[in-house]
């Protein structure tokens, strides 16, 4: 691992760049299947939540800007099973990063108590299918079209 980088747990100092960072990539219109991040209210809520509850939930630090650059949770579904997010600013993929959050973050997901660990991929997000059976997993909730919030005045849609 790069040595500016470092692996922590949620911290309620990262989340604006948490916040910055997952509307960069949702902006990518590759990975999710909404474009842009939920508003700053609404994911301080989500990683206060997270944290408070123990949810398996980590951020990827570069420690030279001090700012959130991936994160990977495991969010309850129910009791037994968690519901996997991941993801990483552009210019740290490929460097095994995805591979080491995904191993910590099972470790703590099956550590929290969860039985089983779901996701959601888009079909056309190859990389990530990859990822994803490296680790074992055997199926997936394929998203073909997912739903892209948009603002209506933007796009003349009413």
């Amino acid at each position: 691992m790069l040595s500016n980088i470092k692996i922590i747990k949620s911290n309620e100092k990262y989340i604006t760049s948490y916040w910055q960072l997952f509307d960069r990539v949702a902006r990518e219109r590759k990975y999710f299947s909404n474009d842009s991040a939920a508003s700053l209210e609404d994911t301080t809520h989500f990683v206060k939540q997270a944290i408070n509850q123990g949810f398996p939930q980590l951020f990827v630090i570069n420690t030279d800007t001090d700012t959130c650059i991936g994160w990977c949770d495991t969010i309850g579904k129910d009791q037994k099973t968690g519901y996997l997010g991941i993801g990483l600013d552009a210019e740290y993929r490929e460097l095994g990063l995805g591979h080491e959050l995904l191993t910590q973050t099972l470790t703590l997901a099956k550590e929290f108590g969860f039985e089983r660990v779901e996701l959601d991929v888009l079909a056309n997000n190859h990389r990530a299918i990859h990822l994803y059976e490296t680790f074992g997993f055997t199926s997936f909730n394929y998203v073909k079209d997912g739903y892209t919030w948009h603002n209506p005045t933007e796009t003349g849609d009413i």
